[in-house]
């Protein structure tokens, strides 16, 4: 199954116009429900705020993921980041 992924572009607005748009963003996705006959469990957006500047929104299902692994898959994907930041390799071992 295809993974949820929607980039929106709302660098054209003012911050404050921003942090509306995204409160919307993350109040209507919250009311989407999972079909738990199609895989995945999760959905994820990625809103462009500026040239560089991101904000991502992962929205996953409980049945999934936990608050012990929830903590350790976003602790793996910061450190990822960081390293990607310092032009270092990474491996799928070190995802």
């Amino acid at each position: 199954s295809e993974t949820p992924f929607i980039v929106t572009d709302i660098s054209q607005y003012e911050s404050i116009q921003q942090e509306k748009i995204i409160e919307k963003i993350i109040l209507d996705d919250r009311k989407k429900p999972f079909d738990f006959s199609k895989s995945p469990l999760f959905r994820l957006n990625l809103l462009k705020l500026s040239n560089t500047n991101y904000k991502s929104i992962l929205t996953i299902h409980h049945a999934i993921l936990d608050g012990w692994s929830g903590r350790m898959l976003l602790s793996n994907v910061h450190n990822t980041y960081l390293e990607l930041l310092e032009n270092k390799s990474i491996s799928p071992a070190n995802t």
